[in-house]
Formats: C-alpha cells, structure tokens, sequence
C-alpha cells in the first residue's frame, strides 16, 4: 500500500472515530445531562421603542433581540442533541410559546421591576420544556449602546465626550479557562465561571465587577457573564469565536453592524487602565477598566 493510501485510510478512520466519539457523547448527553440550555435577555418598556431593537425583532417589542435568543436555542439543542428540545424549538409556535413563558413572568413582576426592566434567564429543559427565572439588572440611564460608540483614543472635547457611565472594574484570570462546548454554547454548567469570579474575588453581580478569562494558548475568550471588546486601531476588536468564547447576541448585533471587529486579543497584550467594552443581554454595552486584582481578603 503506498504511502497515499496509507495516509488517506488513516484520514477516514480519524474521521470516523470523531463520529462515533460525539454519537457516544450526544447519547450520553440525552440520558442525563445534569444541566439545561439557557438564552438571557433584558425586558424593559423603553426597548419597545427603540429603534435598534424594532430592526432585528421586526416589530415593537420590549424583549432585547428577541429573534436572536430562538435561534441560539435552536442551534444549542441541536448542538447537544436533546431531541426533546429539538423538537420543541423545531415547532411552528416556538417563537410564540417562548414568548408567552416571557409575558407570563414579566405579568407576575412588580410594578418598579416592570418599569425599570428585568432580566430573563430562559432555560429549556432536556424535556424541552421553557422555565423563566428573573434576575435583578441595572435600570437604562443612557442609549445602551452608546459605549460602543466610545473612542478611547480621542481627546474630550466637551461633556458628550467623556465615557459612559457606569465604568466596571475588570480583572484578569489568573488561570486557563480550556475552551469547550461548555464555553462555547450557553448552559447551566458554569463551574469554570463561577471559579473565575471566585479568584477574582466577585461575589455577586451587584457590584460593578468583571473578570477576563483566556484559553490554554493564551488568547482572550470573554469576561464570566459578558463578552469583551478591546480598542485596537481605531475599533473595538472582539475575541475570535474560534478561541472558545460564547457568541453573544449582542455582540452579534455589534458585529453585523461593524461597531466590533473580531481579531485575536492575547493576554499577554493587555494593560493596566485599558478600557474594555463589557457586552450582554441585560447591560447591552458598558465601559469597563484593566484594574489590579484584589488583595486577598
């Protein structure tokens, strides 16, 4: 057999094995998973009217790039082959029905909630069934996009100038966050989250805290609970989604509309007082600045 052939039988074989090694790994996955796939996003009154929002969702609605967060959860489901779910986002009425988990939660909030807007965290069981869980989000005190319009680089000529508020504090990972599918798709398995913000000593979302985390080469990935954009040539350039990140819907908007470009971000390359732009479905965009870590407490 020539050396050709040799190497195109091991070429197949190699091929046919990461088949069946993701086959055994989807299989494992439906039996019991221990986790569920879940999309976030902001509903607020003034989003009704926005008209960045009104362009992706095609008509008035209070829900942040509503559209966005179906497909996610049909591309995730897929992704892991829960059939039950894949089913349930296969159906005409998807759409509609996660809708009305939406309306139902947003009808069971206070008044001052409703008013100053509510995070939705929309999981989709291995059932395929929808359950919607709220959490507490800053109100909007500004255009939420408008950090992306930030220029670091230019000088203030007067008040309009000046970054938007509010400005986090970002930290970077001290240890590798090894990209995988638990990176790179949005579930409940979020221990490598959670041990970022644990050594970066952030114990809840109240404060205005963020860490960076990075892969085993060394190359930027995403903050624990936002994707990250840093000021590079005259744009904001976010991390390649090859390098392990989630591909976030905001940063999707930002990307199609040429306000981020993606390029490879290393660690090594960041410094101290560097602005970053913090990006998610609760925030929509804010400003944030490379700070020392925290003294241990």
């Amino acid at each position: 057999m020539s050396t050709t052939n040799i190497e195109s039988s091991l070429g197949e074989f190699s091929s046919c094995l990461a088949g069946i090694l993701d086959l055994i790994w989807r299989c494992a996955l439906s039996i019991d998973p221990g986790f569920n796939l879940f999309t976030s996003f902001r509903y607020d009154p003034k989003l009704r009217t926005a008209p960045f929002n009104t362009e992706v969702n095609g008509e008035e609605l209070p829900y942040l790039f509503f559209p966005y967060h179906v497909e996610r959860l049909v591309k995730t489901a897929q992704k892991f082959g829960w059939q039950k779910s894949i089913q349930t986002m296969a159906a005409p009425d998807a759409a509609s029905s996660l809708k009305r988990v939406c309306d139902k939660a947003v009808l069971e909030s206070s008044l001052s909630e409703k008013e100053t807007g509510i995070g939705l965290r929309v999981l989709l069981t291995p059932a395929g069934e929808f359950h919607v869980e709220k959490i507490p989000t800053r109100p909007f005190l500004r255009d939420p996009l408008e950090a992306a319009h930030f220029n670091p680089s230019a000088e203030p000529q007067g008040p309009s100038d000046q970054a938007p508020q509010t400005i986090f504090d970002v930290y970077i990972d001290t240890v590798p966050t090894p990209s995988s599918v638990y990176t790179s798709f949005k579930t409940t398995s979020r221990a490598h989250y959670d041990a970022a913000r644990t050594r970066a000593g952030i114990k809840d979302r109240i404060k205005l805290k963020e860490v960076i985390l990075h892969n085993e080469r060394g190359e930027i990935t995403e903050g624990s609970v936002r994707n990250v954009a840093f000021w590079r040539d005259g744009t904001w350039v976010a991390p390649l989604e090859e390098a392990g990140g989630l591909p976030g819907t905001v940063r999707r908007y930002l990307l199609e509309r040429g306000l981020v470009q993606e390029g490879v971000i290393r660690k090594e390359d960041l410094r101290l007082g560097e602005w970053v732009l913090l990006i998610n479905g609760f925030d929509v965009t804010v400003l944030g600045k490379i700070v020392e870590r925290p003294s241990a407490e």
